[in-house]
């Protein structure tokens, strides 16, 4: 497998957890990571190692990561390569897999031909393509909704698997909250880009009985806090940092995210098995989990739309109660057990080996 996910290397983390639980379902797995700094070595399970060979910045990781994807499948035959990406990721996967003669896995977890995907940056629109080239010469994919996978028929009629994101949230709170003083709303996000968060907290400014709690990090967070800072917002909405969300879904009235694109959607899956109104933009598993008006609110990425779906919400405690037992059914529906899901991801891989 390869990824780009530092965290696995994190010992008790969710993701170095999930990694050993994949252990499980073949005999050996082998987790090679780009990342940035000081090579690491870690044995996550008796048959799960996960290794990366650093760098001093991106290129130089790609590089290292090349060398020793080279070295290990040298020393030993694997029977699949499975790429977490179609960008420079599955350049390499895609590589080792053809030099080895092994089936080639893709793993798309973005929506990566919408059109908010392709007019964030130019670097998206070479992510793109690189996407279209990597996806044509895979054995099989694997994506994580049916958005995704629409998109990815587009450009290749390769077998494909609809596998969504594991989520390891559970609540048995469900829609009971009382509306006492102003409406708790919740952000649960990376603070990047494409998250948009800026509309959230632009939207909270027009909302005068709402409050925000944002539960996440990334590069924007100090100008995120200079925006609550500059529209007078500090009593309003206040950032806790990246953290166990729980408490937070619990203790909120509703959730709000404004992304500009999503390929799946984990916390609008946590937040409706904590039974919470959703106010969401059309992204992700919005309209195959959460229809509009049904299980949550699509809105259009404006501040103003977030501001209106949040006074309707602030003014119709019935329709906000509706939505988040909705949800809450909703993302039980959809959810599935660990065995389950290790079952799913057992026959994703063996179309590939077919």
């Amino acid at each position: 497998m390869l990824s780009s996910d530092v965290k696995i290397f994190d010992a008790g983390s969710r993701v170095a957890n999930r990694m050993a639980l994949y252990g499980s379902i073949v005999d050996e797995l082998l987790i090679v990571v780009a990342g940035v700094g000081v090579p690491q070595e870690i044995t996550l399970a008796p048959n799960v190692r996960a290794v990366t060979a650093g760098g001093t910045n991106r290129f130089s990781s790609f590089l290292n990561m090349q060398r020793t994807l080279r070295a290990l499948t040298k020393e030993k035959a694997y029977d699949i390569v499975s790429a977490q990406d179609p960008f420079f990721i599955g350049v390499l996967g895609y590589g080792i897999a053809k030099a080895r003669h092994i089936p080639f896995q893709v793993q798309l977890h973005t929506d990566c031909f919408s059109l908010g995907f392709l007019t964030e940056s130019p670097r998206r629109v070479i992510e793109a393509l690189l996407a279209i080239f990597i996806l044509g010469r895979a054995t099989c994919i694997r994506v994580v909704s049916e958005r995704v996978l629409k998109s990815v028929r587009k450009v290749t009629k390769v077998p494909v698997t609809v596998l969504p994101i594991h989520t390891e949230y559970t609540s048995d709170v469900g829609p009971t909250r009382s509306n006492i003083g102003s409406l708790k709303f919740l952000s649960v996000s990376r603070l990047t880009s494409e998250k948009r968060v800026h509309l959230i907290i632009d939207a909270v400014a027009l909302t005068p009985d709402a409050e925000l709690t944002i539960v996440g990090d990334g590069p924007l967070k100090k100008s995120l806090e200079f925006r609550v800072k500059r529209l007078g917002l500090g009593e309003r909405v206040r950032f806790v940092g990246w953290q166990d969300p729980a408490q937070y879904y619990e203790s909120a009235d509703v959730f709000v995210q404004a992304s500009r694109f999503e390929g799946y959607g984990v916390s609008l899956i946590e937040a409706g098995l904590s039974g919470l109104a959703i106010i969401t933009t059309d992204v992700g598993i919005v309209g195959e989990v959460f229809e509009d008006k049904k299980e949550a609110l699509v809105v259009s990425g404006t501040s103003s739309a977030i501001a209106v779906a949040m006074k309707r919400l602030i003014e119709d405690k019935e329709i906000r109660m509706r939505l988040g037992a909705q949800a809450l059914e909703s993302a039980r529906h959809h959810s599935m057990s660990m065995e389950e899901y290790l079952l799913c991801y057992q026959r994703a891989l063996s179309r590939c080996s077919i």
